[in-house]
């Protein structure tokens, strides 16, 4: 199945709830990239960026973790 926009501008993993096809399905161009910082002893924050090229699709997401153990220690 190539990879082409369906009903009213879609694309294609968006219409089908499971897409078959070879293995060039999965092969995809695209890249990402993640950046981690730690601005407390107890607090990590985390942002990670991917783009698929095959697909058009674009993906951030944004992760704050909290070491409550650290934070408990402290008060």
């Amino acid at each position: 199945m190539p990879i082409s926009r369906t009903r009213r501008g879609l694309r294609f993993f968006e219409v089908n709830p499971m897409t078959q096809g070879s293995e060039a399905l999965t092969r995809d161009n695209g890249f990402g990239g993640s950046v981690s910082i730690d601005p407390t002893r107890y607090l990590d924050v985390s942002m990670n960026y991917s783009h698929s090229v095959a697909m058009q699709f674009d993906v951030l997401s944004v992760t704050v973790t909290t070491r409550l153990t650290n934070w408990l220690r402290r008060h």
